[in-house]
């Protein structure tokens, strides 16, 4: 009997202790309840209507920026590349006291001779590129130390550049240029980078001392001697479907007291 009963005492003791550790442990789980569930999902709606607002409104602003901003983020980007190598540039004497200029062409003095000016060089001068004859109209040409990311040949990056300023009337504005380490012999060993499409005229500015006024020619002028004269700065016209944009170009000189154009 004795045995009979602790048995039963012991089976009853191990029926109801899993039940009470199941429900104290049911006691100290923590959840959420079904307010805090429904407060969750609409915060996250909100931020999920928020975000995607935002991207449309970004991709609204992107496709309304129209051919008009581009057009206008390419004539400042052409602008801002010939000032830079206009500004950068050293001049011919300069450049010929580096290494390399194998092949290399030099103006003839008397294109930059200018009334009233020493017979030194300036920065910009005008030249032909090699492989042009003497019956071929000069370019404007600048020399670097080392060339800008445009100008990219078959090698990378090339050191010791010399550019030219080549512009077709129906092709629009390039650069032609080659690397004075390069051996360079025909117009076929010089590269060409186009520039802009679109710029459909090139004005050449002087300013005139005396009257102080700026003068605007299609064609450079020229001295006693049927030489170009070097402008002032340079007039470009970008021309995009019925737009136009006008920007000036100028051209570092010694004399530097030369008003905005």
């Amino acid at each position: 009997m004795n045995g009979t009963h602790n048995l039963r005492v012991v089976r009853g003791s191990a029926e109801r202790n899993p039940k009470g550790v199941l429900r104290a442990g049911l006691r100290r789980v923590c959840g959420f309840t079904l307010v805090e569930m429904l407060l969750a999902l609409a915060l996250g709606g909100a931020v999920m209507v928020f975000a995607t607002m935002y991207v449309v409104n970004l991709t609204h602003i992107w496709l309304e920026q129209g051919d008009d901003e581009f057009f206008q983020q390419h004539a400042d980007g052409v602008t801002l590349f010939l000032n830079n190598a206009f500004v950068r540039s050293v001049g011919r004497e300069a450049a010929r006291a580096r290494p390399g200029g194998a092949g290399e062409e030099q103006p003839d003095e008397s294109l930059r001779r200018r009334s009233g000016r020493p017979e030194r060089e300036d920065a910009v001068s005008w030249a032909r590129p090699p492989g042009y004859s003497d019956f071929d109209p000069p370019m404007l040409s600048f020399s670097l130390h080392e060339a800008p990311a445009l100008l990219v040949g078959e090698s990378g990056v090339m050191p010791a550049v010399n550019g030219y300023l080549y512009y077709d009337r129906g092709a629009g504005m390039a650069v032609l240029w080659y690397s004075r380490l390069q051996r360079v012999e025909t117009l076929r060993d010089v590269n060409s980078t186009l520039l802009s499409p679109f710029i459909t005229r090139v004005e050449y500015a002087y300013y005139e001392r005396e009257d102080d006024r700026w003068e605007l020619f299609e064609r450079p002028e020229e001295d006693t001697d049927g030489q170009y004269l070097m402008p002032d700065a340079l007039q470009l016209t970008f021309t995009y479907e019925e737009e136009e944009i006008v920007r000036a170009v100028y051209i570092p000189k010694r004399r530097q007291n030369v008003p905005l154009f």
